[in-house]
């Protein structure tokens, strides 16, 4: 996967770019923007119930490790304080198993639409 974008005529040119002025999509942090949020959901007035970030760009593959040749953004959101738990496991082979459990719940569930609804509109 990862060497498929390491051959990539894109990642090069940015590389170079980078490498000779200090500019150009690898200069700079993959999340320009960061807002913090109200839903209308929540049941504190005024209390932000959403993370967003917003990238100045698209990616694609399996790692998103391709910079798209298009003008775009990406956005992404996270629940703050959301009433899904997961769970973390010692197993006895004394390796880790994580299931976070997202959205197990109907008002995570709402809160994950919303966020859609509200990413559709900035954008």
């Amino acid at each position: 996967h990862w060497l498929g974008a390491l051959l990539s005529p894109t990642a090069w040119r940015c590389g170079w770019e980078f490498l000779t002025e200090r500019k150009g999509p690898v200069s700079m942090a993959a999340s320009q923007v960061c807002a913090f949020v109200n839903s209308g959901m929540n049941q504190e007035e005024g209390a932000p119930d959403l993370q967003f970030h917003f990238q100045p760009m698209s990616t694609t593959g399996t790692p998103a490790v391709y910079l798209d040749a298009f003008d775009a953004f990406t956005a992404s959101v996270c629940i703050l304080r959301p009433e899904s738990r997961g769970r973390v496991e010692l197993l006895p082979d004394r390796s880790l198993r994580i299931s976070p459990n997202y959205l197990a719940t109907v008002k995570d569930q709402q809160l994950a639409l919303r966020s859609l609804e509200l990413a559709r509109e900035v954008s």
